[in-house]
């Protein structure tokens, strides 16, 4: 307890590996901080076997980027163990798969914040951080006084700085899941991003068992080239979710602020397996297709959900695609819209742009509805 772990490296566990059942007695982690550790999987803590107890845990430090990094699990790798996420928060980690969590064995979270709300700082002659380090501090994270380095900073004139607040992966910016989730509960997902699952990517044998009471906010797929010249680029899916495998039950959550770049699903992506919403809230989420929801392939199931004020180009709350099915029941849409906007040009200059209302304000259906 009140430890501190950072700049450490390692092939798997960073900062800590835990190899043993320990005779069935559970390891407590706890008020303890991980920062700037380093491994190929399990930047922060490897989990191998046994129970394992995270409560009011801090993993990445806020603007240090990359806090924890690794290949797999930027912060925690759960091989086969039983882990307990509680009151803690990730922020800045980053890996291939699972920027803070990779799972393989059994893992349940509550009230716990994955990322925090960032904003678009505006500078003129003034000073805005670039994420390296000078002389120490002290600073009190998860309970404890611990030093750490802070931000150097530099002059800029005029440019628009989104702070790193949250963490980032290819696939499940803040979660990897390959094993039982069995809860995600009051918890937060706030500008988390990747390729694919902004906030989750769940494999198709990954079970999330229940998702309750949580949000869902300003979570992004998006791809940055590098290369002007790049003539395939993969496409975005799922600003909040990608789903291959299974999702029980998703209740009482909001989808706020999602959005896949150029990309299919706003908030959620799924690709295969089954889903199910209930009494949750889909608001201002939007997509190039399926501004809300992207159905590809498996079955979507709602009750009692709002979709409202999403958009699309085609499917402005929901696109159900060919080989996808969707069912609602007694669900609202509301102010949902599908445009595209559309320059307009004068001898080859563009003078002005409009939105053009296109097909699909709620749901476009190409499967089964």
């Amino acid at each position: 307890n009140l430890s501190s772990f950072y700049y450490n490296k390692a092939v798997r566990g960073g900062g800590i590996y835990n190899a043993t059942s320990n005779d069935g007695k559970e390891v407590n982690i706890k008020d303890c901080a991980f920062n700037s550790n380093q491994a190929e999987y399990g930047g922060g803590a490897y989990i191998e076997s046994g129970k394992v107890n995270f409560k009011s845990d801090s993993f990445g430090y806020l603007y240090i980027t990359p806090s924890n990094n690794a290949t797999c699990g930027g912060a925690i790798y759960n091989e086969g163990g039983i882990v307990n996420v509680v009151s803690s928060v990730f922020y800045c980690n980053n890996a291939e798969k699972g920027g803070d969590i990779y799972n393989k064995g059994t893992i349940s979270i509550s009230k716990t914040d994955f990322g925090g709300v960032s904003k678009a700082v505006y500078t003129y002659d003034r000073v805005i951080p670039v994420y390296t380090y000078t002389s120490s501090q002290e600073v009190t994270i998860g309970g404890t006084t611990q030093v750490v380095r802070p931000i150097y900073y530099e002059p800029v004139s005029w440019v628009a700085v989104k702070l790193a607040l949250s963490s980032s992966a290819t696939q499940g910016g803040a979660i990897y899941n390959e094993g039982t989730i069995t809860n995600i509960t009051s918890s937060n997902f706030i500008d988390v991003h990747a390729l694919e699952g902004g906030a989750i990517y769940n494999d198709t044998d990954g079970i999330i068992t229940k998702i309750i009471s949580s949000k869902f906010n300003g979570n992004y797929a998006y791809y940055e080239t590098s290369d002007e010249d790049e003539e395939e680029t993969p496409t975005p899916k799922g600003g909040a979710i990608y789903n291959k495998g299974t999702i029980s039950e998703v209740t009482k959550s909001n989808f706020v602020s999602n959005y896949a770049e150029n990309g299919l699903g706003g908030a959620i992506y799924n690709a295969d397996g089954t889903l199910n919403f209930n009494n949750s809230k889909f608001n201002g989420n939007y997509a190039t297709s399926g501004g809300a929801i992207y159905v590809a392939g498996g079955s979507v199931t709602d009750t009692k959900s709002t979709f409202q004020n999403n958009y699309a180009e085609s499917g402005g709350a929901v696109y159900i695609d060919e080989g996808g099915t969707a069912t609602f029941d007694s669900s609202i849409f509301i102010l949902n819209d599908a445009y595209k906007t559309v320059e307009i040009s004068d001898e080859g200059t563009v003078v002005s742009t409009q939105d053009v209302l296109t097909d699909g304000g709620a749901v476009y259906n190409k499967g089964e509805l």
